[in-house]
């Protein structure tokens, strides 16, 4: 089990998405990149060009308000939903586009159901406090996340917003 707080959300991401059938349908497990210790980071070199499409959770950036408060503290992380088809044709993205809304349409809940372990024992650990869908740009490129051939290619910014104890913080 994870003991930091952002890998919480992330692998909480991960089981949003498998819990969808559509989605392990369309992408074979091996083309689920996690960016953990149980897959390598880049797209394995046996992914070929008519393997995809390809899924990855990955966090681009964030905003950190240390010591917002007195006694709190803010971190708001995006994280990037990304997925490429390896088609041209719109119908075979869309497909995988509304599964991965669909998986999306419990996150708020699952996230800020999520506890955090690390925080002072009997108090509110649960430290996700806000979700939102700030972004979905989609493109037809060959740069998506296996870049082998032209096709659909989208990355879905969900930024969660988290709160921490500052005592929790620097124990």
């Amino acid at each position: 089990m994870a003991t930091d707080p952002f890998t919480h959300v992330h692998n909480a991401f991960w089981t949003l998405l498998e819990a969808n059938t559509v989605i392990t349908g369309l992408v074979p497990t091996t083309n689920r990149l996690k960016l953990d210790n149980t897959a390598s980071p880049e797209v394995p070199p046996d992914i070929g060009i008519f393997d995809e499409p390809v899924l990855r959770v990955r966090p681009t950036q964030g905003v950190g308000g240390l010591l917002t408060t007195s006694s709190g503290s803010n971190v708001k992380l995006i994280y990037l939903i990304e997925f490429a088809v390896g088609e041209r044709y719109i119908n075979d993205f869309y497909p995988l586009f509304w599964a991965i809304v669909c998986a999306l349409s419990k996150w708020e809940a699952t996230m800020e159901a999520l506890e955090w372990l690390g925080g002072t024992a009997g108090a509110d650990q649960h430290f996700v406090k806000l979700c939102k869908l700030i972004e979905v740009p989609s493109q037809w490129t060959n740069r998506g996340v296996a870049s082998r051939q032209p096709g659909w290619f989208t990355a879905m910014a969900c930024e969660v917003s988290m709160w921490f104890k500052t005592s929790d913080m620097q124990a």
